[in-house]
């Protein structure tokens, strides 16, 4: 089969062997598809399903639709990781290889963020009021990586453009994560009080906070 990939960032997303393209693009050829598949709970895909010969995804609700016949398939966003999205669309559109899915699904522990209800008083002390960019590029993935010296260049040209007085750093605490800040600082080539790197030194929700 052939596999399209419909995003917003076309030119950033790369993955062998299958076409990614963007939305413009796919309401050309949305009639010549055979399959569409929504994997997302969003009701911005359901105008397409007259347009395609076959459909199956999440629309209106966290139940599983298409329109052929399957069995019921509810994700429940409260209490399921995401992988049962996947779970679900594999098991209607390939019943071993979804059995076979969720088998390995359900060997994996998912481990949820603990919920901060207020925000650090640090990260006040850190910033004193700055006007501020966040950056998190880093991925672990080579071929979904762009160069860090593309994006020092747009951070250092979108700082001086907005007026942005400090540069945030996130990202995971390994040890990839952590080289990849450092690199980025220095060819950020900014003042040393310019730049808070927080990469693996906040939780997931302090991350938002």
């Amino acid at each position: 089969a052939s596999v399209t990939l419909v995003t917003d960032k076309p030119d950033i997303v790369q993955w062998k062997g299958i076409q990614v393209i963007n939305k413009k693009t796919f309401l050309q050829q949305r009639h010549t598809i055979d399959l569409l598949i929504a994997p997302t709970l969003s009701l911005r895909y359901f105008p397409h399903i007259f347009f395609v010969k076959n459909w199956i995804g999440y629309f209106a609700s966290p139940t599983l639709q298409a329109n052929w016949k399957i069995p019921t398939y509810v994700y429940t966003p409260e209490l399921g990781h995401y992988l049962w999205r996947g779970v679900y669309l594999l098991q209607a559109l390939h019943p071993d290889a979804g059995k076979l899915f969720e088998k390995q699904v359900q060997q994996k522990t998912v481990e949820y963020p603990a919920l901060h209800q207020k925000e650090p008083s640090s990260f006040q002390q850190m910033l004193q009021g700055k006007k501020y960019l966040v950056v998190g590029i880093f991925s672990k993935h080579p071929d979904r990586q762009w160069p860090k010296e593309h994006f020092a260049s747009v951070i250092r040209t979108v700082t001086q453009r907005y007026g942005f007085e400090k540069i945030v750093l996130i990202g995971d605490g390994s040890d990839h994560d952590r080289r990849e800040a450092s690199q980025l600082i220095q060819l950020l080539s900014l003042p040393e009080d310019h730049v808070i790197n927080l990469v693996g030194k906040t939780s997931l929700t302090e991350t938002a906070f």
